[in-house]
């Protein structure tokens, strides 16, 4: 068997090769098949990177992603009815906001045309005083939509008075087809109590 030629050296792995003379922290340069020369992590880097990934995988209500929905704010505002910087905004799809104030956006109409929603109120004021609803109601037969929108029982009747009224309940909704001109009494225990109502002429 012929030695190898005393000059000749055997071809080096060149992801092997050790580039000396690199600064900053210990590391070793490796030079791909490219020649272009690969820089692994560094320790200190590697430790920066593992409590970055540890940060994301703890987040939970305690700890969440800092980051700012809100331009030039740190978070949003929780609870209902605070209206601060922190509060998020919304708008109409067809980018027409609420009026100040506003809570109702439309109303709904069923089949029919009988009319759903609060067209308008009646507060009653005193305590045991009989109301009559609506105060101006419609010159042909309609549907009377009411709603007690209280805290409080009110009692209805089909006659001024404040005795032997039928009870209509906090939170209830009362449908009823008037005739022309006819109206509804309520009262109420307790003052300033507000109950909603709409009316519909019947097709």
């Amino acid at each position: 068997m012929k030695n190898k030629d005393k000059n000749s050296t055997q071809a080096q792995d060149p992801l092997e090769k050790n580039l000396a003379g690199s600064s900053g922290p210990s590391h070793i340069q490796l030079q791909n098949t490219f020649g272009l020369i690969i820089n692994p992590a560094t320790e200190d880097t590697l430790d920066d990177v593992k409590t970055a990934v540890e940060k994301i995988d703890n987040w939970d209500e305690n700890d969440r992603a800092k980051v700012n929905p809100i331009v030039g704010q740190a978070g949003v505002q929780s609870s209902s009815g605070i209206n601060t910087a922190l509060t998020q905004r919304v708008t109409l799809a067809t980018d027409i906001p609420l009026p100040a104030g506003t809570n109702v956006i439309g109303q709904i109409q069923i089949s029919g045309g009988e009319g759903i929603g609060a067209d308008t109120s009646l507060t009653l004021t005193d305590a045991d005083t009989v109301y009559a609803l609506p105060s101006s109601p419609p010159a042909v037969p309609y549907r009377l939509i009411i709603y007690n929108v209280s805290d409080t029982d009110v009692y209805v009747r089909d006659t001024s008075g404040t005795t032997l009224g039928i009870l209509f309940p906090a939170g209830g909704v009362w449908t009823e087809d008037m005739g022309a001109s006819e109206v509804k009494y309520l009262f109420c225990g307790s003052a300033g109590k507000i109950v909603n109502y709409s009316t519909k002429a019947n097709q």
